[in-house]
């Protein structure tokens, strides 16, 4: 159970990663990508983690991107390389 959102990995994104979790090869990437304003980058982060421990997988690496500085507006676009084990 994850600590700071114990009911998350529940959701779309989460099942979403366990199915992803099934395809990708050990040492290969996934590529996570929201533009969910009411999402915040901790709960999605969150999620994902708890969609490939659900589906047996360990993370070696999780690289978050900001937004493209030409997007002027709030801070919505939220983007997650995923490396697994």
């Amino acid at each position: 159970m994850n600590l700071l959102y114990p009911k998350i990995g529940r959701g779309a994104i989460g099942r979403l990663a366990k199915l992803a979790a099934k395809v990708v090869l050990p040492g290969g990437w996934v590529l996570c990508c929201s533009n969910c304003r009411t999402l915040h980058p901790e709960k999605m982060s969150g999620m994902l983690r708890c969609g490939f421990r659900d589906a047996g997988r360990r993370i070696v690496e999780m690289r978050s991107r900001r937004m493209p500085p030409e997007y002027r507006d709030e801070n919505y676009l939220k983007s997650f390389w995923i490396g697994l084990a």
